[in-house]
């Protein structure tokens, strides 16, 4: 079993499911969201407001900026596992920044933002790491990989 078969497993997998990751690093994020949403079709847009129902019922898009980072946190560590170059935690915070500001959602910024440090101490969450091994998992099962 080589990291590049499941990192290929991975992608495969979410291509069976409707979405279109442009890489590892993508699959992973939105596989994490698809599972956290419970949807069988990951299409960025069902997995979108699958989202939004779910956190408009748990109390709203606070949460789902959370949602976001525990995202992000996630996707480094299935690339980190699977030896998969992606850029630091703190550059994809950024870029969730500017998806926020794109799609109206609340967000925060700023080097005092206690959501970037939310999502630096996710990379070593036990949720998250469980969360990041269930994807491996999927993507070994998808691709026969024992």
């Amino acid at each position: 079993m080589s990291n590049e078969a499941i990192a290929e497993a991975l992608i495969a997998l979410g291509r069976s499911k409707g979405n279109k990751p442009h890489d590892v690093r993508d699959a992973a994020h939105e596989a994490f969201h698809a599972m956290t949403a419970g949807v069988d079709d990951w299409d960025r847009e069902n997995i979108h407001e699958a989202l939004v129902a779910l956190f408009d019922r748990r109390g709203g898009n606070a949460d789902f900026w959370l949602h976001e980072m525990e995202a992000r946190a996630v996707e480094q560590i299935v690339c980190e596992r699977l030896g998969v170059p992606t850029k630091a935690i703190e550059a994809w915070y950024h870029t969730s920044v500017l998806e926020a500001m794109k799609g109206a959602l609340p967000y925060h910024c700023g080097d005092g933002d206690p959501t970037l440090a939310y999502a630096r101490k996710r990379l070593t969450h036990p949720a998250t790491l469980a969360a990041a091994e269930r994807i491996i998992d999927a993507a070994k099962a998808y691709g026969g990989i024992a």
